[in-house]
């Protein structure tokens, strides 16, 4: 194992590592770190690479051999396990101590299982549609909502995304969606436009711009 006075902490490795690839090894050597000496993934004895680039004097520096080998395989070998360090080497959060409540039941009936797949096709963009997604979806949205059909709940998420980026069709979502929609949007900052929450001062609609979407700021602004 690495000696803990000749390593640093992973957070400072990694920054030491940008640095010496962005200056290059031959002016700045990698820094070690404990974790890839463990795994003994760095190089013990000096490759045939050479380090790079020289110094303005054109004098390429010396590696310590007993330092571990080339800066380069050394620097490639730091970078790889720290990598995978920094997106697996983390304690998970705290579990949530209680669920949420559970949306509302909706009393309406579903829709049709040909009204979902024309839907399913609409929001897919697999056909190109002259127009746009949002013309033929707002058309079936408003006809949802004259039937007071219910949409699967597997497809609000998708048409909660639809509303964010064409707000033309956000009050035809809100009525479709119902209450699982207005409870799933609660979830999600950006869709909080879906929640039902009220706008009526200055700090909500504020904190709901710096989450919006650029397409969901102007109706903000107005409000």
């Amino acid at each position: 194992m690495t000696s803990p006075s000749t390593t640093e902490p992973a957070a400072a490795t990694w920054e030491g590592l940008v640095a010496a690839a962005l200056i290059g090894t031959a002016r700045r050597p990698p820094p070690r770190s404990a974790l890839a000496a463990d795994f003994g993934l760095n190089p013990a004895q000096p490759s045939n690479w050479r380090s790079s680039p020289r110094d303005d004097r054109g004098e390429e520096r010396q590696l310590d051999e007993a330092a571990g080998g080339d800066p380069a395989a050394i620097l490639l070998a730091e970078a790889a396990v720290l990598s995978a360090y920094r997106r697996a080497g983390r304690l998970p959060g705290d579990a949530p101590r209680s669920l949420p409540p559970p949306a509302e039941h909706d009393e309406r009936p579903a829709c049709s299982s040909t009204a979902v797949e024309v839907l399913e096709l609409i929001l897919s963009g697999e056909v190109p549609i002259p127009g746009g997604v949002a013309l033929l979806a707002g058309q079936w949205l408003d006809g949802a909502a004259r039937a007071g059909r219910r949409v699967p709940a597997r497809l609000l998420p998708r048409l909660l995304d639809l509303g964010c980026t064409s707000p033309a069709l956000q009050t035809a979502l809100r009525t479709v969606a119902g209450p699982r929609g207005r409870w799933l949007a609660g979830h999600h900052d950006r869709w909080g436009w879906a929640a039902g929450a009220a706008l009526d001062d200055l700090e909500a609609v504020q904190q709901r711009f710096a989450t919006a979407a650029k397409a969901e700021r102007p109706p903000l602004l107005e409000a």
